[in-house]
């Protein structure tokens, strides 16, 4: 689980470090180049951020998407290519079973730990009532 947390850190910090190199270039004038610079930065910006996703519905044992029409087709092209970015809804997808996952994780403590929690304050009630 080290392992898993360094690598998660490790993400968390590179995706914070093309945040700032983006935000720099959106503070530049107006050009050609850094319009190429900024759409660059913007896309590798987008794929971090959907492998950080990808990361931690692996922790969490979210399945991948399977399904084809959740990936990006480059459409620019008569052969429809499939990229290995994921579309808006496959990310909204997998962020939902993530925020599930973590529900059912979370409820699986509380049912065992509310019947111990419950027969600890019996036993307080009942030796403070003698």
């Amino acid at each position: 689980m080290a392992w898993c947390m360094s690598s998660l850190s490790y993400l968390k910090a590179e995706n914070r470090r093309l945040q700032d190199e983006y935000k720099k270039l959106k503070s530049l004038p107006l050009s050609a180049e850094v319009d190429q610079e900024r759409a660059t930065a913007a896309i590798r910006l987008r794929h971090h951020e959907i492998k950080m996703l990808i990361y931690k519905a692996a922790m969490w044992g979210v399945e991948p998407p399977k399904e084809r029409d959740w990936y990006l087709a480059e459409t620019n092209s008569e052969l429809k290519i499939v990229t290995p970015g994921l579309n808006d809804f496959a990310v909204a997808m997998i962020q939902h079973r993530i925020r599930n996952a973590r529900l059912e994780y979370w409820k699986g403590w509380a049912q065992m730990l509310i019947p111990i929690l419950s027969l600890l304050v019996a036993i307080l009630a009942l030796l403070i009532k003698r």
